[in-house]
């Protein structure tokens, strides 16, 4: 009887361990497809990030999050800060890593372009400048917005002479100043210049830069006398 009996707790006892390890099994097996989940980054702030030349690049801030590990922001890692140079126009990427318990990688990407607040006055331009004294011509000029200043134009065929005049773009109200006494060469004086953007629209729309139009005054001494003039660049 005493034998019967014990063959009877073996076999529970067998059973009971059974249960236990396809318990384990079962609960490692759903713990195994948890962590197969891969983490989120989150970027913070906008992207792509526009940045003016000469100015500071300052991280907006990310966001990790894992299904199993929870907030793991801080075991986020950042590449390619150190290559964006705010001293040339470029296009930069920043790339943001995090790799959670499971051994998971996770990245995401922050597009920074580095532009010159200038860049929507730059290109070709049909011209139609008239003067006091010297009448109304027509020419194509070039303008150009540096690549390492920001704000600064150059205009390449100003009034036609085939000699270049420089400028500042005032962004926030949407003029251009020149410097006094610029040598247009051949004799002549640009005696004091200012323009003013015609089309007062948005100058960076997403990749897509938005050209507008200038009413440029100035007066010039070209030797004999001064003259008063009005320049339209238009597109």
């Amino acid at each position: 009887m005493m034998y019967r009996f014990r063959t009877k707790a073996r076999v529970i006892i067998s059973l009971l361990i059974g249960i236990v390890v396809i318990s384990i099994i079962v609960i490692n097996g759903c713990k195994k497809t948890t962590e197969t989940s891969s983490p989120i980054i989150a970027l913070k702030g906008n992207n792509p990030l526009y940045l003016s030349l000469n100015t500071t690049y300052i991280e907006p801030g990310y966001l990790a999050h894992d299904i199993t590990d929870g907030d793991i922001s801080a075991q986020v890692t950042i590449s390619g800060v150190n290559a964006i140079n705010i001293n040339m126009k470029g296009t930069y990427l920043i790339i943001y890593s995090v790799t959670n318990s499971a051994g998971i990688i996770s990245s995401a990407t922050r597009s920074v372009f580095v532009i010159n607040n200038a860049d929507s006055l730059s290109g070709n331009f049909n011209v139609i400048d008239t003067c006091v004294t010297s009448g109304v011509i027509g020419f194509a000029d070039s303008v150009k917005a540096s690549s390492t200043v920001n704000d600064y134009l150059t205009f390449y065929n100003f009034a036609g002479f085939n000699d270049s005049i420089s400028g500042i773009f005032h962004h926030l109200n949407d003029t251009i100043l020149f410097t006094q006494n610029q040598n247009l060469g051949g004799g002549k004086t640009l005696i004091s210049a200012y323009g003013i953007v015609v089309l007062n629209d948005t100058s960076i729309n997403g990749n897509i830069v938005v050209k507008r139009n200038i009413d440029l005054f100035y007066q010039f001494n070209n030797g004999v006398r001064i003259d008063t003039c009005v320049s339209h660049y238009k597109r």
